[in-house]
């Protein structure tokens, strides 16, 4: 039922957004409830205890989620796996506050080694593909990372200003041990984001997670849906329970 609630008043959030193209409640409404009762989900469920199988000591800062962060059971999840994987060079796409950001860096093995790229507010309407209307109000900031703001000068967390689909830093290909991918939901960047993070991954062993899947951002899932269900790169995707994240471990 608690699932069920936050997806209608999740529709509602996107109407506060859209009603100056006449949005209706009703349809608002309608939705939601399609979203509810007729997405059956292809890609598979996994506990984090089948990841994570034994007790690990994480932290946990800025608990505090806002709009646009992952929940705390997201949090939890993320950095568990940052700590029993023993992750140190992370790739994050979509900054936005840095909460998860700031997490992932605390919770590496050792050196951490954290880069995190987010679209310029400058460049908003310069993207190579088209933004959601109501995506853009998160892009619509001052700067981001403002949760890590006391660790900019420390080196080892790198920000990146840079429209996604732009990135070509080759020196940076075969080099990380976990790409986290929360940029843009439009199908297209939802494509671009996950074969820039294959390409950025160690090829040896990395882990790739997803956030927002089976949600209202449905073109992450309907592309997720359709990666698992035609290309064998992804035969072994998980939605991690309780979540909206998803979880590959390539090797």
């Amino acid at each position: 039922m608690r699932e069920k609630v936050k997806t209608i008043l999740k529709y509602l959030k996107l109407a506060k957004f859209l009603k100056g193209e006449g949005l209706k409640l009703d349809q608002v409404l309608d939705d939601a409830l399609n979203a509810m009762v007729n997405k059956k989900n292809k890609i598979p469920k996994v506990s984090l205890e089948e990841i994570v199988p034994g007790p690990v000591t994480t932290q946990i800062c800025e608990k505090q989620t806002g709009d646009g962060n992952v929940t705390l059971t997201e949090l939890l999840c993320i950095v568990s796996i940052v700590k029993h994987l023993q992750v140190n060079k992370i790739f994050e796409i979509g900054t936005f506050d840095g909460r998860t950001t700031l997490n992932m860096h605390q919770n590496c093995y050792t050196k951490p080694e954290v880069f995190t790229l987010d679209l310029p507010s400058s460049d908003l309407n310069k993207t190579v593909y088209s933004l959601h209307d109501w995506e853009k109000i998160y892009a619509e900031k001052k700067e981001p990372g403002t949760r890590f703001a006391h660790l900019k000068n420390s080196g080892s967390i790198i920000q990146l200003l840079l429209d996604s689909a732009k990135f070509e830093r080759e020196d940076l290909n075969n080099y990380f041990d976990l790409i986290f991918i929360d940029g843009s939901h439009r199908r297209e960047y939802v494509q671009n984001d996950t074969e820039l993070a294959l390409r950025l991954l160690k090829k040896e062993k990395g882990i790739i997670l997803w956030h927002d899947y089976d949600t209202e951002w449905d073109d992450v899932t309907n592309t997720m849906e359709d990666f698992y269900a035609n290309d064998k790169r992804f035969k072994n995707i998980m939605n991690l329970k309780e979540t909206s994240l998803l979880f590959l471990e390539t090797q």
